[in-house]
C-alpha cells in the first residue's frame, strides 16, 4: 500500500484520490494482517501542521516512510505499527514525525526533523490541548508546531526494540527541533544522533516551555522506569543507550 500528499493504492481495487485542506486530518488503518506500507507524501496546512496517522495494526508489519521536503511543508506524520515485531523505516524521510513501535519487538528508523520515537507507547501534547500518539484527540485541527510535552506510556506489552537511524548514516546523523527517544519496557537498544534533546531506555517524559515556543524544561524518568538495586547489573537497554556494547 503506498500513501502519498493526495492518494491511497493498494488499499482496493483502483487508485483512491482525495482532495482539500483536511484540517481535521486523515487517518489510515490496515488489516491484522502482514502489511507493507509506504508513506511517500503528506497532506500539509501551514502554520499549523495537518496531522496523517497510520496505524498498522496486528501483524509484523512493514512501514516504510520516505518523504521529501517538498511534500511535508505543514505536516506531522503519526504512525503506530500496532502489536507484533514491526519495522518503521523513517531514515529517507524529512517529515516531522511521531513514531511508536507497539506491543512486540520492533525496530524503529527516525527520520531527522523534529521526531518523537517511542519504542513502545507514548504520548506528544500540545499546548492547544490537542495530543497525538497512542490516544489522538479528535477532531485534530491543526496542532501546533511545537509541543509542549513528550511522554512514554507503559503497557505490559512492551517489548524488546531497537531504535536506531540507518546503518550508512549513524555517524552523520542529526536530529532538529524538539527530538526525543524513548525506549520504553522491554531490553532495548537505542542509538541517539548527537541533536537528539532527551534518550531513556526505558520510560521517560520531556516537557518544554508553557508557551509551546520549543524551549526545553525539564526531562526526567518517570516512576514506571525501576532503578536497579544497589550493585546489580544495569539492564541490557541502559548499556546500549550509553553507546557501550551490548
Amino acid at each position: 500500500m503506498v500513501l502519498s500528499s493526495r492518494a491511497i493504492d493498494g488499499l482496493s481495487g483502483a487508485t483512491i484520490s482525495f482532495h482539500g485542506d483536511f484540517t481535521r486530518g486523515v487517518s489510515l488503518r490496515t488489516s491484522n494482517h502482514d502489511d507493507r506500507v509506504l508513506v511517500s507524501g503528506l497532506t500539509g496546512l501551514a502554520p499549523h501542521r495537518t496531522v496523517t496517522a497510520v496505524y498498522a495494526m496486528a501483524g509484523d508489519d512493514d512501514v516504510t516512510i520516505k518523504v521529501p521536503p517538498e511534500h511535508a511543508r505543514g505536516a506531522l506524520l503519526v504512525c503506530h505499527a500496532g502489536p507484533g515485531n514491526d519495522k518503521v523505516l523513517a531514515g529517507r524521510s524529512r517529515a516531522p514525525l511521531v513514531l511508536l513501535g507497539g506491543a512486540g519487538d520492533d525496530v524503529v528508523q527516525p527520520g531527522g526533523e523534529g521526531d518523537a520515537v517511542f519504542g513502545d507507547e507514548g504520548s506528544v501534547d500540545f499546548p492547544t490541548g490537542d495530543s497525538v500518539g497512542t490516544t489522538m484527540t479528535a477532531p485534530l485541527s491543526g496542532v501546533a508546531a511545537l509541543p509542549s510535552r513528550i511522554a512514554s506510556i507503559a503497557s505490559e506489552a512492551d517489548g524488546g526494540d531497537t531504535i536506531a537511524p540507518e546503518p550508512h548514516v549513524l555517524e552523520s546523523w542529526r536530529l532538529s527541533g524538539s527530538d526525543v527517544v524513548i525506549g520504553g519496557g522491554g531490553f532495548d537498544a537505542i542509538s541517539a544522533g548527537a541533536g537528539t534533546d532527551a534518550t531513556f531506555a526505558d520510560h521517560g517524559e520531556v516537557s518544554y516551555d508553557a508557551g509551546g515556543g520549543g524551549v526545553y524544561r525539564t526531562a526526567h524518568a518517570t516512576a514506571s522506569a525501576a532503578a536497579p538495586a544497589p550493585n546489580a547489573e544495569p539492564h541490557a537497554d541502559a548499556r546500549r543507550a550509553a553507546g557501550d556494547a551490548p
